[in-house]
């Protein structure tokens, strides 16, 4: 969640603002890192960046999954494998 950038400046009067309006309803990002392909591998080209945040393959990419609890805010996302082990888990 992000803060409110009316609020910031005085009362927010959107009845259906989507960002938060005190430190109480701040709550993490989702982790979106790899649940894209990286554009240089989609144009055949090679991706040499170490710090690259997209995928490098159709089964390094992660799935994102809504999960609105905040104490499981951080493990929003998990790869095709790790999905699998914990099917296989349950």
């Amino acid at each position: 969640t992000k803060m409110c950038t009316l609020f910031r400046n005085g009362p927010c009067k959107l009845r259906t603002c989507k960002f938060a309006h005190s430190k109480e309803e701040m709550r993490p990002l989702p982790n979106l890192s790899r649940t894209k392909l990286c554009p240089k591998m989609l144009s055949s080209e090679v991706c040499v960046d170490n710090n690259c945040l997209f995928a490098h393959s159709h089964e390094g990419r992660r799935q994102w999954h809504v999960d609105s609890s905040f104490e499981n805010s951080e493990t929003a996302v998990a790869t095709s494998a790790e999905q699998q082990e914990k099917e296989k888990e349950d």
